[in-house]
């Protein structure tokens, strides 16, 4: 999928190939980068594995509390476009052993990320997620293009 129609022609060539002394642009934020998060941000969870020989942990969630969850990033490129952007393309995340997402619902990011890596036997029960989960879930599922992985599970939850 071409997205160069985001970007004006002379921004481009600077997203593709950064110059040697400034860091690649962050998906989520231009100005991050992964190590300055790594030295400020707890880990205070677990990490939950989705995949024995993943290549990524995801830290999802708010500061305080982020839900470390080892995954597959050959996994997350077939579940959803906007993560096969994102670990495709020259941001940080691309190539970060790391990476954050901050602003989304653990819970429902857990879900998501348990149908692509097909660990059917690990999400929640007929009807086990409250309204404002549902809600949630949704939210992930537009941000991330991943309602046609989830769609066939929806039935469980309504």
């Amino acid at each position: 999928m071409d997205l160069s129609f985001l970007f004006p022609p002379e921004d481009q060539e600077t997203l593709l190939n950064p110059p040697e002394n400034q860091e690649a642009p962050s998906a989520f934020s231009p100005a991050s980068s992964t190590d300055e998060h790594e030295a400020t941000t707890p880990i205070s969870k677990s990490t939950i594995t989705l995949h024995d020989y993943g290549d990524r942990t995801l830290l999802i969630g708010a500061p305080d509390e982020l839900q470390p969850v080892r995954v597959s990033s050959d996994v997350l490129r077939l579940a959803s476009p906007v993560w096969r952007a994102m670990l495709e393309r020259s941001w940080v995340e691309s190539k970060a052993p790391e990476i954050i997402f901050p602003d989304d619902d653990p819970e429902a990011m857990l879900i998501v990320l348990r149908i692509a890596h097909l660990a059917f036997h690990e999400l929640p029960k007929k009807r086990g997620l409250s309204f404002e989960s549902l809600v949630n879930l949704a939210i992930v599922c537009d941000k991330y293009d991943v309602v046609g992985i989830v769609r066939p599970f929806w039935d469980l939850y309504k």
